[in-house]
């Protein structure tokens, strides 16, 4: 597979944890393991209470950095919107780190 067709399957799947469980348009940690999940590479172990990554799959996890980018792009669009709480804080830490070259100066 190359690294587009990756990409995009990577996009397709947080389109779809996005559309089928609003958590994770909220909870980036959450996102993750539902794409992790989604592309057959993780699975919660619920008899020790874990997360796993499949066996021999640790080289094909996509970056998590992807996936909280395409969620970011996705919101930017006006798509699958957070809880407006979670809009706030987020407007809050922008805020802060557009203003954090203040504070090194």
């Amino acid at each position: 597979m190359s690294k587009k067709e990756e990409v995009l399957t990577v996009k397709e799947t947080v389109e779809d944890v996005l559309e089928h469980f609003e958590r994770s348009r909220s909870d980036d940690k959450f996102l993750i393991f539902k794409v992790l999940q989604g592309l057959d590479l993780a699975y919660y172990n619920i008899q020790e209470d874990k997360i796993e990554i499949k066996r021999g799959q640790l080289n094909s996890l996509p970056s998590f950095e992807t996936i909280t980018r395409i969620r970011r792009k996705l919101q930017a669009e006006g798509l699958y919107q957070p809880t407006d709480e979670v809009k706030e804080k987020r407007e809050i830490n922008k805020y802060e780190m557009r203003n954090i070259n203040y504070w090194f100066k």
